[in-house]
């Protein structure tokens, strides 16, 4: 892929549906959200890059406020949703029906609701800011 964009820069939610009145959101491991493509006005993959950050403003509490600064890619072991991977990219468009032609690739990215790891990283923030 010759072209990136960083969608959204460290957050901690993920949007796990729509219906009509919106996204359903589900707290997350804290990513950057990025597309990829093959051209400046193409994008071929849409997905997360999972990373350990510096909090910059440990003073500030509300999370649409804080100053993320990544440092690094998380592993998977680091990751708190069971199950996690990191990447984790989905092809972005359309799918053709699954068939013999197409048949769907297996897909083991966690499902909704995700499930949290004890003692992890997002498992102490949701238990600290319950």
């Amino acid at each position: 892929m010759s072209y990136v964009w960083i969608m959204m820069m460290s957050h901690g939610v993920s949007t796990v549906g729509k219906t009509a009145a919106g996204r359903t959101l589900s707290y997350d491991d804290h990513h950057i959200t990025v597309r990829m493509g093959v051209a400046p006005d193409r994008c071929n993959l849409h997905g997360h890059l999972y990373v350990t950050y510096e909090d910059l403003t440990p003073d500030i509490i509300d999370e649409r406020y804080k100053v993320l600064l990544p440092i690094r890619m998380m592993t998977k072991e680091e990751r708190s949703i069971v199950g996690g991977k990191n990447p984790q990219l989905w092809v972005w468009g359309s799918y053709p029906p699954a068939s013999y032609e197409y048949p769907r690739a297996h897909f083991d990215y966690p499902k909704t609701p995700f499930e949290v790891k004890p003692d992890s990283i997002l498992d102490k923030w949701i238990f600290n800011n319950s």
